[in-house]
Protein backbone atom coordinates (compact mmCIF):
# COMPACT_ATOMS: atom_id res chain seq x y z
CA UNK A 1 0.00 0.00 0.00
CA UNK A 2 1.12 3.64 -0.62
CA UNK A 3 2.59 4.85 2.21
CA UNK A 4 0.40 8.38 2.46
CA UNK A 5 -2.81 6.65 1.04
CA UNK A 6 -5.65 6.90 3.03
CA UNK A 7 -8.31 3.98 3.93
CA UNK A 8 -9.89 2.67 0.86
CA UNK A 9 -13.13 0.08 1.11
CA UNK A 10 -12.42 -3.33 -0.33
CA UNK A 11 -12.71 -2.77 -4.07
CA UNK A 12 -10.18 0.13 -3.81
CA UNK A 13 -13.00 3.04 -4.11
CA UNK A 14 -13.46 6.30 -1.96
CA UNK A 15 -14.25 9.28 -1.97
CA UNK A 16 -12.42 10.48 -5.08
CA UNK A 17 -11.52 14.65 -4.93
CA UNK A 18 -10.83 14.53 -1.07
CA UNK A 19 -8.55 11.54 -0.87
CA UNK A 20 -6.64 12.61 -4.07
CA UNK A 21 -6.37 15.83 -2.29
CA UNK A 22 -5.60 14.45 0.85
CA UNK A 23 -2.54 12.31 -0.65
CA UNK A 24 -1.74 14.81 -2.93
CA UNK A 25 -1.01 17.41 0.17
CA UNK A 26 0.50 14.61 2.15
CA UNK A 27 2.77 14.34 -0.24
CA UNK A 28 3.56 17.39 -1.25
CA UNK A 29 4.27 18.42 2.31
CA UNK A 30 6.88 15.36 2.37
CA UNK A 31 8.74 16.27 -0.55
CA UNK A 32 8.66 19.80 0.09
CA UNK A 33 9.94 19.31 3.38
CA UNK A 34 12.90 17.55 1.52
CA UNK A 35 13.49 20.20 -0.67
CA UNK A 36 13.82 22.66 2.14
CA UNK A 37 16.11 20.94 3.74
CA UNK A 38 18.10 20.26 1.19
CA UNK A 39 18.22 23.98 -0.18
CA UNK A 40 18.75 24.82 3.94
CA UNK A 41 21.76 22.68 3.38
CA UNK A 42 23.09 24.00 0.28
CA UNK A 43 22.48 28.00 2.11
CA UNK A 44 24.08 27.63 4.97
CA UNK A 45 26.90 24.88 4.93
CA UNK A 46 27.90 24.65 1.04
CA UNK A 47 30.42 27.01 -0.05
CA UNK A 48 28.87 29.29 -2.83
CA UNK A 49 29.56 29.10 -6.12
CA UNK A 50 29.49 32.84 -6.15
CA UNK A 51 31.76 34.31 -3.69
CA UNK A 52 29.42 37.77 -3.32
CA UNK A 53 26.57 35.46 -1.71
CA UNK A 54 29.07 35.50 1.49
CA UNK A 55 28.41 38.93 1.60
CA UNK A 56 24.38 39.12 0.97
CA UNK A 57 22.92 36.02 2.43
CA UNK A 58 19.37 36.97 1.51
CA UNK A 59 17.38 33.17 1.25
CA UNK A 60 14.73 34.75 -0.81
CA UNK A 61 17.03 35.81 -3.16
CA UNK A 62 18.90 32.58 -3.41
CA UNK A 63 15.86 30.68 -4.44
CA UNK A 64 15.79 33.25 -7.61
CA UNK A 65 18.95 32.09 -9.27
CA UNK A 66 19.52 31.50 -13.29
CA UNK A 67 16.04 31.57 -14.97
CA UNK A 68 14.14 32.26 -11.72
CA UNK A 69 15.62 35.76 -12.34
CA UNK A 70 14.52 36.52 -15.45
CA UNK A 71 11.17 35.79 -14.27
CA UNK A 72 11.45 37.90 -11.33
CA UNK A 73 12.27 40.54 -13.91
CA UNK A 74 9.38 40.08 -16.05
CA UNK A 75 7.19 40.24 -13.17
CA UNK A 76 7.99 43.06 -11.86
CA UNK A 77 9.09 45.44 -15.14
CA UNK A 78 7.57 43.60 -18.12
CA UNK A 79 9.21 42.17 -21.31
CA UNK A 80 11.71 43.80 -22.78
CA UNK A 81 13.87 42.68 -26.31
CA UNK A 82 17.03 43.78 -27.69
CA UNK A 83 17.80 41.80 -30.75
CA UNK A 84 21.94 41.68 -29.84
CA UNK A 85 21.70 39.94 -26.78
CA UNK A 86 19.17 38.09 -24.04
CA UNK A 87 16.14 39.51 -23.68
CA UNK A 88 13.02 37.87 -21.02
CA UNK A 89 10.87 38.19 -24.12
CA UNK A 90 12.45 34.31 -24.35
CA UNK A 91 10.33 33.08 -21.30
CA UNK A 92 6.84 33.11 -21.80
CA UNK A 93 3.78 35.28 -20.02
CA UNK A 94 1.72 32.96 -17.70
CA UNK A 95 3.48 31.72 -14.89
CA UNK A 96 5.28 35.55 -14.56
CA UNK A 97 1.92 37.20 -15.30
CA UNK A 98 0.10 35.19 -12.18
CA UNK A 99 3.34 36.19 -10.18
CA UNK A 100 2.71 39.58 -11.11
CA UNK A 101 -1.10 39.72 -10.27
CA UNK A 102 -0.08 37.99 -6.87
CA UNK A 103 2.31 41.03 -6.39
CA UNK A 104 -0.10 43.90 -7.45
CA UNK A 105 -2.96 42.21 -5.02
CA UNK A 106 -1.05 41.06 -2.04
CA UNK A 107 1.82 43.49 -1.92
CA UNK A 108 4.49 40.47 -1.18
CA UNK A 109 7.83 40.63 -2.45
CA UNK A 110 8.39 38.86 -6.16
CA UNK A 111 10.54 36.39 -4.51
CA UNK A 112 7.31 35.17 -2.74
CA UNK A 113 5.14 35.63 -5.18
CA UNK A 114 6.57 33.51 -7.36
CA UNK A 115 7.31 30.69 -5.07
CA UNK A 116 3.57 30.89 -4.00
CA UNK A 117 2.68 30.70 -7.87
CA UNK A 118 4.89 27.19 -8.43
CA UNK A 119 3.88 25.58 -5.08
CA UNK A 120 0.35 26.12 -5.26
CA UNK A 121 0.46 25.21 -8.93
CA UNK A 122 2.69 21.76 -7.95
CA UNK A 123 -0.05 20.94 -5.27
CA UNK A 124 -2.95 21.46 -7.70
CA UNK A 125 -1.16 19.55 -10.65
CA UNK A 126 -0.43 16.54 -7.89
CA UNK A 127 -4.30 16.29 -7.07
CA UNK A 128 -5.11 16.53 -10.84
CA UNK A 129 -2.80 14.02 -11.09
CA UNK A 130 -4.23 11.47 -8.78
CA UNK A 131 -8.08 12.54 -10.04
CA UNK A 132 -6.81 11.95 -13.67
CA UNK A 133 -5.04 8.82 -13.10
CA UNK A 134 -8.64 7.03 -11.64
CA UNK A 135 -10.97 8.83 -14.44
CA UNK A 136 -8.73 7.47 -17.15
CA UNK A 137 -9.38 3.93 -16.57
CA UNK A 138 -13.27 4.51 -16.52
CA UNK A 139 -13.19 6.37 -19.66
CA UNK A 140 -10.99 4.11 -21.72
CA UNK A 141 -13.20 1.37 -20.80
CA UNK A 142 -16.88 3.20 -20.86
CA UNK A 143 -16.30 5.31 -24.54
CA UNK A 144 -14.39 3.08 -27.18
CA UNK A 145 -13.04 5.20 -30.04
CA UNK A 146 -16.23 6.19 -32.09
CA UNK A 147 -15.28 4.74 -35.51
CA UNK A 148 -15.58 1.37 -33.95
CA UNK A 149 -18.93 2.13 -31.73
CA UNK A 150 -17.59 -1.01 -30.07
CA UNK A 151 -16.52 -2.00 -26.55
CA UNK A 152 -13.04 -3.44 -25.97
CA UNK A 153 -12.63 -7.07 -26.69
CA UNK A 154 -12.11 -8.69 -23.38
CA UNK A 155 -8.38 -9.73 -24.46
CA UNK A 156 -7.74 -5.88 -24.97
CA UNK A 157 -9.05 -4.92 -21.65
CA UNK A 158 -6.33 -7.28 -19.81
CA UNK A 159 -3.77 -6.04 -22.13
CA UNK A 160 -4.37 -2.31 -20.54
CA UNK A 161 -3.50 -4.12 -17.18
CA UNK A 162 -5.60 -1.05 -15.65
CA UNK A 163 -7.57 -3.08 -13.14
CA UNK A 164 -5.08 -5.01 -11.87
CA UNK A 165 -3.68 -3.15 -9.63
CA UNK A 166 -6.32 -0.59 -9.14
CA UNK A 167 -6.31 2.68 -10.77
CA UNK A 168 -6.58 4.17 -7.05
CA UNK A 169 -3.70 2.67 -6.26
CA UNK A 170 -1.75 3.56 -9.13
CA UNK A 171 -2.65 6.95 -8.94
CA UNK A 172 -1.32 7.31 -5.52
CA UNK A 173 1.93 5.63 -6.64
CA UNK A 174 1.96 8.20 -9.68
CA UNK A 175 1.71 10.94 -7.29
CA UNK A 176 4.64 9.93 -4.92
CA UNK A 177 6.79 9.28 -7.91
CA UNK A 178 6.00 13.17 -9.37
CA UNK A 179 6.35 14.52 -5.86
CA UNK A 180 10.10 12.75 -5.72
CA UNK A 181 11.45 13.06 -9.41
CA UNK A 182 15.08 14.47 -8.66
CA UNK A 183 14.96 17.29 -11.43
CA UNK A 184 11.30 17.71 -9.98
CA UNK A 185 13.16 20.26 -7.72
CA UNK A 186 12.12 23.04 -9.97
CA UNK A 187 8.74 22.50 -8.95
CA UNK A 188 9.91 24.09 -6.16
CA UNK A 189 11.53 27.14 -7.64
CA UNK A 190 10.65 30.25 -9.34
CA UNK A 191 10.49 28.11 -12.43
CA UNK A 192 7.19 27.82 -14.82
CA UNK A 193 7.36 23.93 -14.73
CA UNK A 194 4.60 23.24 -11.70
CA UNK A 195 2.39 25.77 -13.79
CA UNK A 196 2.96 24.19 -16.84
CA UNK A 197 1.88 20.94 -15.21
CA UNK A 198 -0.96 21.81 -14.12
CA UNK A 199 -2.25 22.81 -17.71
CA UNK A 200 -1.03 19.91 -19.12
CA UNK A 201 -2.72 17.80 -16.60
CA UNK A 202 -5.77 19.48 -16.12
CA UNK A 203 -6.39 19.53 -20.14
CA UNK A 204 -5.69 15.88 -20.14
CA UNK A 205 -8.24 15.51 -17.19
CA UNK A 206 -10.94 17.93 -18.75
CA UNK A 207 -10.60 14.59 -21.54
CA UNK A 208 -11.10 12.32 -19.72
CA UNK A 209 -14.25 14.13 -17.79
CA UNK A 210 -15.63 14.49 -21.26
CA UNK A 211 -16.13 18.33 -20.89
CA UNK A 212 -16.92 20.72 -23.46
CA UNK A 213 -14.36 20.57 -26.35
CA UNK A 214 -14.21 24.60 -26.14
CA UNK A 215 -13.05 23.88 -22.46
CA UNK A 216 -10.32 21.63 -23.72
CA UNK A 217 -9.24 23.90 -25.99
CA UNK A 218 -9.12 26.47 -23.60
CA UNK A 219 -6.96 24.69 -21.06
CA UNK A 220 -4.31 24.04 -23.91
CA UNK A 221 -4.59 27.64 -25.26
CA UNK A 222 -3.57 28.03 -22.11
CA UNK A 223 -0.18 26.01 -21.88
CA UNK A 224 0.70 27.20 -25.05
CA UNK A 225 1.68 30.48 -23.54
CA UNK A 226 3.16 28.90 -20.47
CA UNK A 227 5.96 27.42 -22.29
CA UNK A 228 7.13 26.57 -25.67
CA UNK A 229 6.64 22.74 -25.56
CA UNK A 230 3.04 23.78 -24.74
CA UNK A 231 1.55 22.97 -28.45
CA UNK A 232 2.61 19.40 -28.15
CA UNK A 233 -0.70 19.54 -26.18
CA UNK A 234 -2.43 19.91 -29.61
CA UNK A 235 -1.42 16.06 -30.39
CA UNK A 236 -3.53 14.97 -27.80
CA UNK A 237 -6.91 16.90 -28.13
CA UNK A 238 -6.71 15.97 -31.87
CA UNK A 239 -6.60 12.40 -30.97
CA UNK A 240 -9.34 13.07 -28.54
CA UNK A 241 -11.29 14.66 -31.37
CA UNK A 242 -10.78 11.96 -33.73
CA UNK A 243 -11.71 9.25 -30.71
CA UNK A 244 -14.95 10.80 -29.39
CA UNK A 245 -16.23 11.79 -32.95
CA UNK A 246 -16.66 9.81 -36.16
CA UNK A 247 -14.32 11.06 -38.66
CA UNK A 248 -16.53 13.84 -40.53
CA UNK A 249 -17.78 15.41 -37.51
CA UNK A 250 -13.89 14.47 -35.94
CA UNK A 251 -12.43 16.57 -39.16
CA UNK A 252 -14.81 19.61 -38.48
CA UNK A 253 -14.44 19.87 -34.57
CA UNK A 254 -10.53 20.05 -35.16
CA UNK A 255 -11.04 23.10 -37.63
CA UNK A 256 -12.68 24.52 -35.08
CA UNK A 257 -11.09 23.81 -31.96
CA UNK A 258 -7.18 23.29 -33.13
CA UNK A 259 -6.93 27.24 -33.94
CA UNK A 260 -8.87 28.28 -30.53
CA UNK A 261 -6.53 25.67 -28.64
CA UNK A 262 -3.63 28.04 -29.94
CA UNK A 263 -5.54 31.12 -28.67
CA UNK A 264 -2.53 31.90 -25.68
CA UNK A 265 1.06 31.61 -28.32
CA UNK A 266 -1.36 33.57 -30.75
CA UNK A 267 -1.69 36.01 -28.14
CA UNK A 268 2.10 36.33 -26.73
CA UNK A 269 3.05 36.43 -30.55
CA UNK A 270 -0.07 39.59 -30.94
CA UNK A 271 2.20 40.98 -27.88
CA UNK A 272 5.49 41.07 -29.75
CA UNK A 273 4.10 42.02 -32.75
CA UNK A 274 2.91 45.29 -31.04
CA UNK A 275 5.62 45.90 -28.55
CA UNK A 276 8.64 44.93 -30.52
CA UNK A 277 7.55 45.15 -34.07
CA UNK A 278 7.96 41.07 -34.37
CA UNK A 279 6.06 38.52 -33.51
CA UNK A 280 8.58 35.87 -33.09
CA UNK A 281 11.05 37.82 -30.73
CA UNK A 282 10.91 34.88 -28.43
CA UNK A 283 12.16 32.87 -31.21
CA UNK A 284 15.14 34.97 -32.24
CA UNK A 285 16.53 35.98 -29.04
CA UNK A 286 17.44 32.24 -28.60
CA UNK A 287 20.38 32.41 -30.45
CA UNK A 288 21.94 34.32 -27.48
CA UNK A 289 21.00 31.17 -25.44
CA UNK A 290 23.06 28.22 -25.20
CA UNK A 291 26.31 26.23 -24.75
CA UNK A 292 27.08 26.35 -29.01
CA UNK A 293 26.60 28.50 -32.00
CA UNK A 294 24.37 27.48 -33.97
CA UNK A 295 25.33 25.09 -37.25
CA UNK A 296 23.14 24.80 -40.53
CA UNK A 297 20.12 22.88 -40.35
CA UNK A 298 21.85 20.19 -42.55
CA UNK A 299 24.48 19.80 -40.38
CA UNK A 300 22.50 20.06 -37.49
CA UNK A 301 19.97 17.19 -38.60
CA UNK A 302 23.30 14.93 -38.87
CA UNK A 303 24.17 15.70 -35.60
CA UNK A 304 20.78 15.13 -34.09
CA UNK A 305 20.39 11.78 -36.03
CA UNK A 306 23.72 10.63 -34.70
CA UNK A 307 22.83 11.76 -30.89
CA UNK A 308 25.71 13.80 -30.83
CA UNK A 309 24.44 16.41 -28.60
CA UNK A 310 24.32 13.53 -25.74
CA UNK A 311 27.48 12.39 -26.48
CA UNK A 312 29.12 15.71 -26.52
CA UNK A 313 28.13 16.01 -22.60
CA UNK A 314 31.08 13.36 -21.78
CA UNK A 315 33.43 14.71 -24.77
CA UNK A 316 36.10 16.62 -22.84
CA UNK A 317 36.89 18.42 -25.92
CA UNK A 318 33.00 20.04 -26.49
CA UNK A 319 32.44 23.24 -24.84
CA UNK A 320 28.98 21.10 -23.84
CA UNK A 321 30.94 19.07 -21.91
CA UNK A 322 29.59 18.30 -18.27
CA UNK A 323 32.49 19.70 -16.10
CA UNK A 324 32.49 22.96 -17.91
CA UNK A 325 29.45 23.89 -15.56
CA UNK A 326 29.80 22.27 -12.47
CA UNK A 327 32.99 23.75 -10.37
CA UNK A 328 32.90 21.03 -7.84
CA UNK A 329 33.69 18.54 -10.70
CA UNK A 330 32.02 15.61 -9.03
CA UNK A 331 29.85 13.82 -11.84
CA UNK A 332 27.04 12.33 -9.88
CA UNK A 333 25.87 15.82 -8.57
CA UNK A 334 26.07 17.19 -11.80
CA UNK A 335 23.04 17.55 -13.72
CA UNK A 336 24.61 18.28 -16.76
CA UNK A 337 26.31 14.80 -16.81
CA UNK A 338 22.75 13.36 -15.84
CA UNK A 339 20.70 15.46 -18.41
CA UNK A 340 20.92 13.15 -21.41
CA UNK A 341 20.63 10.22 -18.78
CA UNK A 342 17.17 11.65 -17.68
CA UNK A 343 16.30 12.02 -21.54
CA UNK A 344 17.15 8.23 -22.29
CA UNK A 345 15.38 7.02 -19.24
CA UNK A 346 12.29 9.03 -20.32
CA UNK A 347 12.16 7.95 -23.90
CA UNK A 348 12.52 4.34 -22.59
CA UNK A 349 9.61 4.57 -20.05
CA UNK A 350 7.24 6.21 -22.71
CA UNK A 351 7.75 3.41 -25.06
CA UNK A 352 7.59 0.89 -22.23
CA UNK A 353 4.41 2.22 -20.95
CA UNK A 354 3.30 1.76 -25.15
CA UNK A 355 4.24 -1.68 -25.24
CA UNK A 356 2.49 -2.45 -22.19
CA UNK A 357 -0.37 -0.19 -22.99
CA UNK A 358 0.07 1.35 -19.32
CA UNK A 359 -0.34 4.63 -21.58
CA UNK A 360 -2.69 5.64 -24.03
CA UNK A 361 -2.34 7.07 -27.58
CA UNK A 362 -3.17 10.75 -26.28
CA UNK A 363 -0.33 10.09 -23.35
CA UNK A 364 2.03 8.87 -25.51
CA UNK A 365 2.06 11.63 -28.69
CA UNK A 366 2.36 14.37 -25.46
CA UNK A 367 4.94 12.62 -23.47
CA UNK A 368 7.03 11.99 -27.60
CA UNK A 369 6.79 15.74 -28.21
CA UNK A 370 7.40 16.81 -25.04
CA UNK A 371 10.62 15.29 -26.01
CA UNK A 372 11.71 15.74 -29.44
CA UNK A 373 10.36 19.57 -29.68
CA UNK A 374 13.86 20.73 -26.92
CA UNK A 375 15.86 18.35 -28.27
CA UNK A 376 14.95 19.14 -31.95
CA UNK A 377 14.98 22.93 -31.89
CA UNK A 378 17.64 23.27 -28.95
CA UNK A 379 19.39 20.23 -28.07
CA UNK A 380 22.28 20.58 -29.90
CA UNK A 381 22.98 24.45 -29.02
CA UNK A 382 22.24 23.48 -25.67
CA UNK A 383 24.38 20.54 -25.18
CA UNK A 384 21.20 18.69 -23.76
CA UNK A 385 20.94 21.73 -20.87
CA UNK A 386 17.73 21.76 -18.91
CA UNK A 387 16.96 18.49 -20.50
CA UNK A 388 15.99 17.02 -17.29
CA UNK A 389 13.80 19.67 -15.90
CA UNK A 390 11.95 19.42 -19.16
CA UNK A 391 11.41 15.83 -18.67
CA UNK A 392 9.68 16.35 -15.33
CA UNK A 393 6.91 18.08 -16.58
CA UNK A 394 6.28 14.90 -18.76
CA UNK A 395 3.68 13.72 -16.63
CA UNK A 396 2.87 9.93 -18.74
CA UNK A 397 6.12 9.41 -17.20
CA UNK A 398 5.13 9.27 -13.49
CA UNK A 399 2.29 6.52 -14.68
CA UNK A 400 4.81 3.98 -15.97
CA UNK A 401 6.82 4.78 -13.08
CA UNK A 402 4.20 3.97 -10.74
CA UNK A 403 2.93 0.59 -12.44
CA UNK A 404 6.78 -0.34 -11.90
CA UNK A 405 6.73 1.27 -8.22
CA UNK A 406 3.67 -1.55 -7.49
CA UNK A 407 5.08 -4.36 -8.68
CA UNK A 408 8.73 -4.08 -7.20
CA UNK A 409 9.84 -5.63 -3.87
CA UNK A 410 9.21 -3.79 -1.23
CA UNK A 411 12.79 -3.05 -0.32
CA UNK A 412 14.14 -2.45 -3.67
CA UNK A 413 10.98 -0.12 -4.15
CA UNK A 414 11.81 2.19 -0.97
CA UNK A 415 15.25 2.12 -1.92
CA UNK A 416 14.53 3.74 -5.23
CA UNK A 417 12.42 6.28 -3.66
CA UNK A 418 15.19 6.78 -1.31
CA UNK A 419 17.61 7.98 -3.68
CA UNK A 420 15.39 9.97 -5.70
CA UNK A 421 14.71 12.04 -2.85
CA UNK A 422 18.38 12.41 -1.89
CA UNK A 423 18.76 13.66 -5.47
CA UNK A 424 15.66 16.16 -4.81
CA UNK A 425 17.28 17.49 -1.97
CA UNK A 426 20.91 17.50 -3.84
CA UNK A 427 19.90 19.53 -6.35
CA UNK A 428 18.12 21.53 -4.50
CA UNK A 429 21.04 22.38 -2.23
CA UNK A 430 23.09 23.18 -4.94
CA UNK A 431 21.03 25.42 -6.52
CA UNK A 432 20.56 26.93 -2.81
CA UNK A 433 24.65 27.69 -3.18
CA UNK A 434 24.41 29.01 -6.73
CA UNK A 435 25.57 26.05 -8.52
CA UNK A 436 25.13 25.96 -11.77
CA UNK A 437 22.01 23.67 -12.13
CA UNK A 438 20.11 23.18 -15.79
Amino acid sequence: MHPFSSPRTADGKSGEAPDAWLNALSCWYVSGLIAALGFSFGFCLVRPAWTFDRQQPDWLDRLTWMDGRWYKQIATEGYHYDPAKRSNVAFYPTYPLLGRSLIMATGLRPETALLIVSNASFLAALAVLALYVRSRAADRLAHPPAHSQRPLPPGDEAKTDLRKPPPAEIADWAVLAASLFPTGCFFRLTYSESTFLLAALLAMYSMTRRWPLWASALIVGLATATRPVGVAMLAPLAIHIFRRFALRGAALRLALYLPLACWGLAAFMAYQYRAFGDPIATVRTQQHWGVRRPIPWAEKAVALATLEPLRSVYDSQSSAYWASFDPHGVSWFSMQFANPLYFLAAIGLTALGAWRRWLSLEEISFSTLLLLIPYITRGYEMGMGSMGRFVAAGFPIYLVLAQLLVRLPAPLRAALLALSGFYLASYTALYGARYTIF
